[in-house]
């Protein structure tokens, strides 16, 4: 189909009714969503970024978050999809905050899996920032091994884990300029601004030993959606959906299936987060990374916040 890239985008498309759509993150393709897929049990749209999995790379490139919103929207006018759920997932939950916020009419449910606001986040841990600069983890099964260490959470550690998740990432390399393109389109926008027009019922999921993005991030986007819940998984990292059965699977398909959202487990055990909490937590999260980018989305945060 074409998009705001003009290119032409993989899709796949399972079940009939009000689909799922999920939006994956930086590098990420289709395949890397097996997990969930098994879980979920109605409709859904997978589909690959330009120059990701198996969509080509455009020809004209675009790094901001709106032309990523603008990909997402020309693809459900294509299908034809007048209302989804949305599930986003890191750099796909950055692209979801947006289209939810300027399309009430388009997502019914939103969850927001082991995302941030983009810009003013709290930032990750120096080594895993460094190691995610570069799409070398999806060429190089040692450079994966290697920076596992420290970007991963502890049930991803676990070496069959870790070989599985370097079979995946091999099976579609994504092109360099559209993993760095994600990389800009995340770090030069931001959200925080916008989330209080969010008002979709939302899910915001997040490991508690997530390296990559600190779970004070779901603390932020918890307390400043209007009508959000918020559910840790403990012991998980950034991985979280690509365990099988996991808790986070469940508590999605749970949530996105419950007839009244009100009623679902995960909004039933999930928390309301207030705005002092999510302060407690991102200032304990910017010590922990204390590091010159990490001072720049502190000062982002602080000015969008004013």
């Amino acid at each position: 189909m074409a998009a705001a890239t003009d290119s032409t985008l993989f899709v796949q498309q399972r079940g009939q009714g009000r689909p799922v759509l999920l939006l994956n993150g930086l590098g990420a393709h289709h395949m890397m969503w097996a997990p969930l897929l098994r879980e979920l049990e109605g409709a859904t749209i997978v589909f690959d970024w330009p120059g990701l999995g198996k969509s080509p790379a455009p020809p004209l490139r675009s790094h901001t978050i709106d032309a990523f919103v603008r990909i997402v929207e020309e693809l459900l006018e294509e299908l034809q999809h007048a209302e989804v759920d949305v599930v986003g997932y890191s750099f796909g939950g950055i692209v979801a905050q947006h289209l939810a916020a300027a399309r009430p009419d388009l997502v019914r449910r939103l969850v927001l899996v082991a995302t941030s606001t983009g810009g003013g986040a709290a930032f990750g841990r120096p080594l895993a920032m460094a190691a995610l600069s570069t799409p070398l983890r999806y060429y190089s099964k040692s450079y994966l091994a290697v920076t596992s260490r420290f970007t991963s959470g502890p049930t991803e550690r676990e070496p069959e884990f870790v070989r599985h998740s370097a079979q995946l990432r091999q099976a579609h390399r994504p092109d360099v300029l559209a993993y760095y393109g994600q990389l800009i389109a995340a770090n030069t926008s931001s959200s925080l601004r916008r989330l209080p027009a969010i008002t979709q019922p939302t899910l915001v999921v997040h490991g508690s030993d997530d390296p990559i993005i600190p779970a004070a991030n779901s603390c932020l986007l918890a307390s400043r959606i209007p009508e959000a819940r918020l559910l840790v998984t403990e012991r998980e990292g950034h991985l979280l959906l690509h365990h099988e059965a996991g808790r986070a699977v469940v508590a999605i398909n749970d949530f996105l299936m419950a007839r009244e959202h009100r009623t679902s487990e995960p909004w039933r055990t999930g928390r309301a987060v207030t705005m002092a909490e999510a302060k407690r937590a991102l200032r304990s999260a910017d010590l922990r990374a204390a590091q010159p980018g990490g001072a720049m989305h502190v000062l982002v945060r602080r000015i969008l916040s004013g």
